[in-house]
């Protein structure tokens, strides 16, 4: 999370705020693990901490322009630290519409749009990557290779069919930063936005910057004045977007997907290497089963790994 080109009066400032955005995550992780709460608690829990520098940012109201991030909590609750103790951290809670490490400014400015966010929450947490389809594609006059919803268009959709609705999950989250689109300021359907664009007028005095303005095919068409993030979702998909990041962590829990990909990473941390296809079929599925039963103990699961054959013959 560092930026290019600041000038040498705000290098100072900015490097200030980079390190302490970047902090904050490890320190929701670190917590999370020293006290043996469950794993999963990183993606999903509203606790946090600032620091001086952070403290300021959010209770000054500084740094628009440089950084624009929504106030993660009532200013009043924010920990009133000075700005000249950076070194001094403390906890508090977040707004109900924050998720663990996912909706800190660290991990929404590093993976910038809805898009990256889903593929980073799948290679770490899931273990799991997209790759295109090897089927081959229709005939280039099919009208598919003209579709503005990626998960219809040719070529797209093998992994945008998965990577829209699950993006939609970061939708009120604005792309690109971390400002928070609340539902109070940013309805799903805004009138005004509406009739500027049946108008003609896309600006619409500067306010409608995230809707729909713009009829570029028959979905747009139908849904001028539509906040961005609900156009091509289907009815199925936009309870999406109001769950927000927690409730794709609770969809996930219920697959196994993200247990597996925890003991192989952990494997990979104590061993130095990735499991072989023989100790997968040996240990995988009895380590995973194990680390949801004992509440997704990371504590735990470390002791049982190392208690495994294939720990203890390490040279």
């Amino acid at each position: 999370m560092r930026r290019c080109g600041v000038a040498d009066t705000y290098a100072n400032t900015y490097n200030e705020r980079t390190d302490a955005f970047n902090m904050e995550p490890e320190l929701i992780a670190d917590s999370v693990v020293r006290n043996d709460e469950p794993y999963y608690n990183i993606l999903t829990t509203r606790r946090s901490f600032v620091n001086g520098t952070l403290s300021e940012f959010y209770r000054e109201r500084q740094g628009v322009g440089i950084f624009n991030v929504t106030a993660p909590a009532p200013l009043e609750t924010v920990p009133a630290i000075a700005y000249n103790q950076p070194g001094t951290w403390q906890e508090y809670t977040r707004s109900a519409f924050h998720s663990g490490v996912l909706t800190t400014p660290s991990f929404l400015y590093r993976f910038p749009t809805q898009r990256a966010r889903v593929n980073e929450f799948y290679e770490a947490f899931l273990c799991k990557t997209f790759v295109p389809s090897k089927d081959p594609l229709p005939p280039p006059e099919d009208p598919s290779h003209r579709d503005n919803n990626l998960a219809r268009r040719a070529g797209c959709n093998y992994c945008h069919a998965t990577i829209e609705p699950t993006g939609a999950h970061w939708g009120r989250f604005d792309e690109r930063n971390s400002l928070f689109l609340s539902p109070e300021r940013y309805p799903r359907f805004d009138p005004k936005c509406q009739t500027c664009a049946l108008n003609g007028d896309t600006s619409c005095g500067g306010e409608c910057g995230a809707y729909v303005m713009q009829a570029f095919d028959e979905d747009a068409a139908n849904s001028l004045g539509m906040l961005k993030t609900y156009l091509y979702r289907t009815s199925s998909e936009e309870p999406n977007i109001e769950g927000g990041p927690a409730l794709l962590v609770q969809r996930m829990m219920q697959t196994g997907d993200m247990e597996r990909c925890t003991v192989k990473r952990i494997w990979n941390e104590f061993l130095g290497r990735a499991m072989t296809v023989q100790e997968q079929q040996l240990y995988l599925d009895s380590l995973s089963k194990n680390f949801a039963s004992n509440h997704h103990s990371l504590k735990s699961l470390i002791e049982t790994l190392v208690m495994t054959d294939a720990y203890r013959r390490i040279d």
